[in-house]
């Protein structure tokens, strides 16, 4: 849901919020990396690339392409189940 509600606020709402915006690249390219730790079952590198990904999210300058959201989607419930959250 988090995700979500970032993914949905405009660019403008947020502007003042963020020192830097991110781009869609930028989160792609943190989540890339985090989906490669999982996969290599890098505990560490997967939080801390997951994370990187959760700050950049209210700090989009653009909506995102579908398939970008559903991967971070997936990639939060990952990351939210590797801290304790089995709901």
């Amino acid at each position: 849901m988090v995700v979500a509600a970032a993914l949905l606020i405009t660019p403008a709402a947020r502007a003042g919020s963020c020192p830097t915006p991110a781009t869609a690249a930028q989160v792609q390219r943190s989540l890339a990396q985090a989906e490669t730790a999982w996969r290599a079952a890098d505990e560490a590198t997967f939080q801390l690339r997951m994370e990187e990904v959760l700050l950049q999210l209210p700090c989009l300058d653009a909506v995102v392409a579908p398939r970008l959201a559903a991967r971070v989607h997936r990639g939060t419930g990952l990351w939210l189940f590797a801290n304790g959250d089995a709901e």
